[in-house]
């Protein structure tokens, strides 16, 4: 167990990579030498063009090229702006060797959408791109190489197909529903049958500072639960391992109780059915280590609790919901809470801390202290400390160490303007639907696109309002497709499916 969602079934392979060497899958990879490099100069003022990989047709797409402005010093050096005409495929653009400036430009339609440039390697300044959002060259460079080995995003490559359907409430019959997603997608029986099935559920907040409130819908539903376990066991998996990560970090089957949960018809769902709070070691005798496959944009590994390795299929049951930094919260952001308080919490010490009572904050949010001794450490120590930086890069991170296999997106109730009860300003809200596809990055689209916004949206806008985009992100390094185009929504259209969540997390009713 554990091997079969390794970085091979990720759309791409990366090495590290150097200005000069392009490293991105055993069956496509090419050394782009400083000669070759001459060699493809062309008269623009911008230096001499790569077409990286004959320009892979893989890579293209139907829409026409993109205009952008660059921001970047020209290779005369002379800091004039100009405007590139940018093929909607992957180029990176070697702009200058000479001195101590390094000027790399990644720019894919449909994908970032942005020019990235003049990267100083003495002094390690990286200039704002025209999106609004931060790439340092060590993130430029591991987005490339991730897409340089990248198919394109289709239905078929990338399980790109997110069905919706309509539930009025948590009293319909959500078996039914779950299982009528679940054709639409095509099917989850040869996905899970005979097979150890993880299901992270979102208990987010402690509950003993935030107790259970039922005009506040914010966790994962008793009912949805319960719905899940009945599906999974129908469609044949051999044991369900129910997961979360919550205040104290101990193995009660009380504390899971105290959510709602009905545990007893839970464990009798049909399969056999495990518990286990990951928020420490929990029954292991030692932490896994997952690596994230490009090299991460925070940290290269993190160290979890065996259960997220120690199981055949990974399913995320999320909420539909505002996020105060990320802006939204739904399958991708469920995973930061897989991250053990234990190494990555407040108190978690130099040592690891199994009885932790602090949050991620100052290690995964700001990162004001460091994991303990022996956890995998940052890779850019003096990359901002600002949590609108850090949590959607390590939401991305954790996506790619710990990729889902299946995601479940609960929105027959929940809130919007925050993703808990501590934020000012959050109200409840019935779409009314539930989501389900295989690929998180796609899923997430899509329910973006539900609750009112565009999933490209740029930091600064609604939702993104303190944070960078993490789809945007987790598409640059080949997670899935951040573009509505590029996904099949099956079941309800977007526009039966649409519920307006307003302005996002602005900290005040609406």
């Amino acid at each position: 167990m554990g091997s079969s969602w390794s970085a091979a079934r990720l759309p791409y392979r990366s090495e590290p990579l150097s200005s000069t060497t392009i490293t991105p899958s055993p069956k496509a990879s090419r050394t782009v030498s400083k000669a070759a490099t001459r060699k493809a100069s062309t008269s623009s003022a911008q230096g001499p063009e790569l077409d990286c990989l004959g320009m892979l047709s893989s890579l293209s797409s139907p829409a026409p090229p993109l205009m952008l402005p660059s921001v970047g010093a020209s290779a005369q050096g002379n800091g004039k702006r100009s405007r590139r005409t940018f093929t909607p495929l992957l180029r990176v653009l070697q702009v200058s060797e000479k001195g101590k400036t390094n000027c790399v430009s990644l720019c894919r339609e449909h994908s970032f959408g942005l020019a990235y440039n003049a990267y100083n390697v003495e002094d390690r300044q990286v200039r704002t791109m025209a999106n609004g959002m931060f790439l340092s060259r060590r993130e430029a460079l591991s987005a490339g190489a991730a897409w340089l080995g990248a198919r394109r995003f289709s239905v078929a490559s990338a399980g790109a197909r997110v069905a919706i359907a309509r539930c009025r409430s948590y009293q319909d019959d959500l078996l039914s529903i779950l299982g009528r997603l679940a054709d639409q997608i095509g099917g989850i029986r040869s996905l899970v049958q005979g097979k150890t099935v993880a299901l992270k559920i979102n208990l987010t907040g402690n509950i003993t500072r935030f107790p259970e409130r039922a005009d506040m819908p914010y966790r994962s539903h008793p009912a949805t639960v319960l719905a899940t376990v009945q599906l999974l066991a129908r469609n044949g998996a051999r044991r369900v391992r129910i997961l979360e990560s919550f205040f104290p970090a101990g193995q009660d089957l009380a504390l899971w109780a105290r959510y709602g949960l009905d545990v007893k018809a839970i464990s009798n769902a049909g399969t056999q059915v495990e518990w286990e709070n990951t928020q420490n070691l929990g029954y292991a005798k030692k932490y896994c280590r997952l690596k994230v496959p490009w090299g991460g944009y925070v940290f290269p590994a993190y160290d979890l609790n065996h259960s997220y390795e120690d199981c055949d299929v990974y399913v995320s049951l999320s909420k539909l919901k505002n996020h105060w930094i990320a802006g939204v919260t739904m399958a991708m952001k469920n995973n930061f809470g897989i991250t053990p308080c234990s190494l990555y919490g407040g108190d978690c010490g130099t040592d690891g801390n199994e009885n932790p009572k602090e949050e991620r904050g100052p290690v995964c949010h700001v990162g004001s202290r460091t994991p303990p001794r022996g956890v995998p450490q940052e890779l850019k120590p003096d990359s901002p400390r600002e949590a609108g930086y850090r949590v959607p890069r390590v939401v991305v991170d954790l996506s790619g160490a710990r990729p889902i296999d299946l995601c479940i997106v609960d929105g027959i109730e929940s809130i919007r303007g925050g993703e808990g009860i501590w934020n000012p300003g959050v109200q409840m809200v019935k779409p009314e639907v539930l989501l389900m596809g295989r690929n998180a990055v796609a899923v997430d689209t899509v329910s973006t696109a539900v609750m009112g916004y565009d999933p490209r949206a740029q930091r600064g806008t609604k939702p993104f309002l303190r944070g960078d985009n993490c789809l945007l992100l987790a598409e640059a390094v080949g997670l899935g497709p951040a573009d509505l185009s590029a996904i099949e929504i099956v079941g309800l259209s977007l526009k039966e499916a649409l519920y307006d969540y307003g302005p996002g997390p602005i900290g005040k009713l609406i």
